[in-house]
């Protein structure tokens, strides 16, 4: 992660190995090399073979380093540790890694060498703070075909692999995850992917819901955090492979989970300042729970529901109305040509935007 950084750092113009090299033997690593070098030839055994990823329409084959037997290792040399052998390798077997990743990318340089940049998806990954095994997790699965697809895809992420279940949360995740989510699981919670996958939905459950103890509540609102990063990532890879309906998919996850709730929910107005699962209910049965419903509504009938002081209804009222209401319209026009149009309507003006 530390070696894709300096690379997107230096984009567009681009990093020689030569370079890299000499800003790794800069680093600390090169000192605790020398100082345990049985440590690290463990540590980075210099093996791994080659990788192919499929990005789009295009397929590469990124060939490794050849295996480094462990009695050649630079580190484990008779007449002492190489650390200069051993970080040019590490160098070239990490960048061989982030290109079969798609992260970065290598072009001549115009002398006989190269020169590495940071390809899109690397920028973003980048930006994200997303393990490199991550990334290489999201190109290796299988397109997603709804939300629930791109929700277990989001789940299984290596970045969650510390939000195990502990001995004492299994049994009472296992009963939310038969009972208190939308997609139901069965059998035991036992991974980390499995906890995430609970936790995440009940973040998004329209209350009653239950109670999180507060470990609970507190590793959720983070896992909340990460996950808005990550599904960052994930629309930059759909964007990438051009595939609509998993893109979709995970936008609409993405904007779920800022709000914190389901695209379908009835309860539409808890995403409004000052209004809580308590409000949201009274609101609900007053038959104002959506964003619609609340703006034709009487404002003393929403600060009667809610027990508030007027100006209260009125301001939460304003508050609706100034959300831009969009509507899209498209047309095909025979052949490759379609027209878009995007309404947007705010108290009573409408402006359009047109576009082929």
């Amino acid at each position: 992660e530390a070696l894709m950084a300096e690379v997107a750092a230096a984009s567009p113009t681009g990093l020689g190995i030569g370079a890299l090299a000499a800003w790794l033997r800069s680093t600390f690593l090169r000192v605790r090399c020398g100082k345990s070098p049985a440590t690290y030839a463990a540590a980075f055994p210099l093996t791994d073979g080659g990788t192919s990823v499929n990005v789009g329409v295009e397929q590469r084959q990124i060939q490794m380093q050849p295996p480094c037997p462990r009695q050649h290792h630079p580190l484990l040399a008779a007449e002492g540790p190489d650390v200069d052998r051993f970080i040019e390798l590490l160098c070239a077997c990490e960048l061989s890694k982030l290109e079969s990743a798609c992260l970065i990318q290598r072009r001549q340089d115009g002398v006989g060498g190269c020169v590495f940049y940071a390809t899109a998806l690397g920028e973003a990954a980048c930006r994200c703070g997303v393990r490199v095994d991550t990334v290489r997790q999201f190109l290796a699965a299988e397109a997603p075909r709804d939300m629930q697809g791109v929700l277990s895809l989001l789940s299984s992420s290596p970045d969650f692999e510390d939000a195990r279940p502990k001995q004492g949360q299994r049994a009472q995740l296992r009963e939310w995850a038969q009972k208190s989510v939308r997609w139901t699981a069965k059998g035991p919670v036992d991974t980390a992917g499995k906890k995430v996958h609970v936790l995440l939905q009940l973040a998004l459950g329209d209350p009653p819901r239950p109670q999180l103890p507060w470990d609970l509540k507190a590793q959720q609102r983070q896992l909340l955090i990460r996950s808005d990063v990550q599904l960052h990532l994930l629309v930059e890879i759909f964007k990438c492979r051009r595939q609509g309906v998993p893109l979709a998919w995970a936008l609409l996850l993405r904007k779920c989970l800022k709000k914190r709730l389901w695209e379908d929910s009835p309860m539409e107005v808890r995403q409004l300042p000052n209004i809580g699962d308590t409000n949201a209910q009274r609101l609900q049965a007053a038959g104002m729970g959506t964003l619609a419903g609340l703006a034709a509504g009487d404002p003393r009938q929403v600060e009667l529901a809610c027990g508030r002081r007027p100006p209260f209804g009125n301001d939460l009222q304003a508050k609706v109305r100034a959300l831009p209401r969009l509507a899209l319209r498209l047309a095909h026009e025979g052949g490759a040509r379609a027209s878009v149009r995007i309404d947007v309507a705010n108290d009573g003006v409408v402006s359009g935007l047109d576009g082929i």
